[in-house]
This record gives structure tokens, C-alpha cells and sequence, in this order.
């Protein structure tokens, strides 16, 4: 037994109309969702690293990963943690130099 998918002519109106109504409201979502997204905030951007301090990063990061102690096992968090240590202490030492 096949059932009939088409609707019957009698309904046509009611479905175009509701089918305008749909189109209206996505019309207004994505007009709105723009808005929004124009309207956030945006980040301000850090300032890039000086050649010096850039150059520091860089050997702080060869040290650590080829530290033949500690090696691969440490986590992520571990790993930079110990960068910012290094490269602050590193960083201390070398502005009291220049001042000095």
C-alpha cells in the first residue's frame, strides 16, 4: 500500500505562508548573529619579543629539551613552566648586569 506524500492542493497556501515565515526568521538570525559578531570586543596583541629576549627563548628551549635527565617525560604544563622559570631567571640576571 503507497501512501501519498504530497500534500493536497487545499494546503498549498498554509505551506507557502509558513514557508515565507521560515525564510523571515533566518533572514533576521543571520543579520542579527553579523551584529553581533561586529559588535564584540576585540583582544588587544601582545608586543612581539625583542631580538635579545627572542634569542633567549631559544636557547632556554634547547636546554630543556635536551636535558639528558629529564628528556621526553614531562607533561606540557611541566615543560613551559620550566622555560618561564629559566628564561625569568636568565632575564633577572641579565638586566641587573645592564644596570650595573
Amino acid at each position: 500500500m503507497a501512501f501519498n506524500t504530497s500534500s493536497p492542493a487545499i494546503l498549498d497556501p498554509l505551506l507557502e505562508d509558513n514557508n515565507q515565515q521560515e525564510d523571515e526568521v533566518k533572514e533576521e538570525q543571520t543579520s542579527t548573529s553579523k551584529k553581533k559578531r561586529n559588535m564584540e570586543p576585540k583582544g588587544t596583541r601582545q608586543r612581539n619579543y625583542s631580538d635579545c629576549e627572542d634569542l633567549q627563548l631559544c636557547a632556554i628551549w634547547l636546554d630543556i629539551t635536551q636535558d639528558p635527565i629529564i628528556g621526553k617525560n614531562q607533561t606540557g604544563n611541566k615543560f613551559w613552566n620550566r622555560i618561564t622559570e629559566k628564561y625569568m631567571q636568565r632575564w633577572a640576571s641579565y638586566t641587573n648586569l645592564r644596570v650595573a
